[in-house]
């Protein structure tokens, strides 16, 4: 049996990228091969709300770099010799030190680092901890090659110690998409059955940029006075988005729907998909995206084009350029031969690449080969 302990800052809802990814990964793995548990240095009210069917360890870290996280980090090494802990992965910037340091004073064989973005947060001094904790860290995983080589190009890591393992999603749901659901979210926000809605799942915060989108839309809805833009998902930016949508004359035709613990609906209710991020590393919107079958417009940033071929899949546009938006916006709704062999394509790479079972046997094969390699974790000191 391996035993993976997983750090994390906390899980403040299970609907975010990375938590959604962990959690899956917590609740799939083969459990008489691996046995996981997670590590938080802060437990959300989520998590304090839910259940678990793996043990949660809360360490109750205040501040990462106040006066007690020492104490905080010895008492996780101590939870790593007594549960003969094989591998430690850690999640964030927070989870990563504190993870990290743990893991290492507390001799687990194996800590795996990851690597979920492609840096466009990171200050100096971020830059100089993460070179710091290389020494302890035995390996990376990123979820895209644009993060693997950020995380080469700025933290000096070895190429070799770095495997990327591509977001999964669960897409049984999303199989089932039927013309009932399309019908009754489209009546849950008031738009009849022969207008054609562009749909973003998409936080409402700066890096998603969808101000852009509102800009685009104005000049779209001027040709296509029927079309609807649809943004799922909530954030700091909605008020001044909502402002934003105001000036540009587009309550009629612009929704900004709020968030929705399940994104499937919505999707049936889409005719084309958008993203408009400025920095990506893997989206799972996008895969979401891929495999509900939309046409799909997607800036040409992170890992998008790792998952997207420029006009096989989908059409990208370079990050920021609203008119090269529109125009990808305008081609989507005009030539629909075109666009629906592209969702087409796109439906079969994300049922191919990207589902659940790959994602969680692709992590199960490279913690048994890493293993092999230093071996099991049978007496600590």
């Amino acid at each position: 049996m391996i035993k993976i302990a997983y750090v994390i800052d906390s899980i403040e809802s299970p609907t975010g990228g990375t938590e959604k990814q962990l959690l899956m990964l917590l609740s799939g793995l083969d459990r008489k091969k691996f046995s996981p548990s997670l590590l938080v240095l802060q437990k959300s009210d989520w998590m304090k709300s839910e259940e678990f069917s793996f043990p949660v360890i809360d360490f109750q870290v205040g501040r990462l770099f106040g006066f007690r996280t020492l104490a905080k980090i010895r008492e996780m090494a101590r939870y790593c010799r007594r549960e003969k802990i094989d591998i430690v992965q850690t999640f964030f910037v927070d989870g990563n030190i504190f993870g990290t340091l743990g893991a290492h004073r507390g001799g687990c064989p194996v800590i795996i680092s990851s690597r979920r973005n492609i840096g466009h947060w990171q200050k100096t001094r971020d830059v100089a901890i993460l070179k710091f904790l290389r020494r302890y860290t035995d390996y990376y995983i990123a979820n895209s090659n644009a993060a693997a080589t950020e995380t080469i190009r700025k933290e000096h890591v070895p190429e070799g110690r770095i495997r990327v393992i591509y977001n999964g999603m669960n897409l049984n749901r999303i199989a089932s998409i039927t013309a009932e659901m399309r019908k009754k979210q489209r009546e849950l926000w008031k738009i009849d059955a022969d207008e054609f809605i562009i749909g973003a799942v998409a936080n409402l915060r700066s890096v998603k940029n969808i101000d852009l989108l509102v800009k685009a839309a104005a000049a779209v809805v001027r040709e296509f006075p029927k079309v609807h833009f649809v943004v799922v998902g909530e954030g700091p930016d909605r008020e001044s988005l909502e402002r934003l949508i105001a000036a540009q004359n587009l309550k009629e035709n612009f929704i900004l729907a709020g968030q929705f613990h399940d994104v499937v609906p919505c999707l049936a209710a889409f005719d084309a998909a958008v993203l408009t991020s400025s920095y990506e590393s893997f989206s799972n919107s996008l895969i979401e995206y891929m495999a509900a079958g939309l046409p799909i417009a997607a800036t040409n940033v992170g890992g998008n084009a790792e998952a997207i071929c420029d006009g096989r899949e989908g059409v990208l546009f370079p990050a920021g350029d609203v008119d090269n938006l529109i125009k990808a916006l305008r081609s989507l709704m005009t030539n629909r031969d075109i666009a629906c062999q592209m969702a087409e394509n796109a439906k079969r790479k994300a049922f191919r690449e990207y589902s659940q079972e790959s994602y969680i046997s692709n992590h199960e094969q490279f913690y048994s080969q890493v293993l092999n390699e230093v071996g099991p974790n049978e007496e600590i000191a």
